[in-house]
């Protein structure tokens, strides 16, 4: 998907990357990675885009990231959402998910970092 990157002389924020025309609708894309003050070690043309439908807007708003591997359902038992207590810097995370995998006799946690989109478009 070719993104319109915005003319460097006009004022926006940095993190606005531009925009899409996505099904005849007009798109802004974030970067992500920028807005977070994160350091992206994917190419630009390896990059994805994730779609959100705000519907109270009736506005779609895309998010750059580095990768997309999976869609998950996650029990909320496996969520710690104490990454909050005594964290000033820790609005934009809504938890950390804790997701075993048991392979034969081994088995290995992957801890998933939950962001709080809904914190992250009050700061847009």
């Amino acid at each position: 998907m070719n993104i319109h990157e915005f003319d460097p002389s006009l004022t926006h924020p940095p993190h606005i990357k531009g925009i899409i025309d996505l099904r005849g609708e007009i798109t802004t894309i974030i970067d992500l990675a920028l807005f977070m003050n994160q350091a992206s070690k994917t190419s630009e043309e390896k990059k994805r885009i994730i779609i959100l439908d705000i519907i109270e807007k009736n506005h779609k708003l895309g998010f750059l990231v580095d990768d997309v591997h999976s869609v998950l359902a996650i029990d909320q038992n496996l969520v710690d959402y104490s990454v909050h207590q005594g964290h000033d810097d820790a609005g934009h995370i809504q938890g950390i998910i804790k997701k075993r995998y048991d392979e034969g006799q081994n088995f290995h946690t992957d801890l998933i970092i939950w962001l709080n989109i809904e914190q992250i478009l009050l700061e847009i």
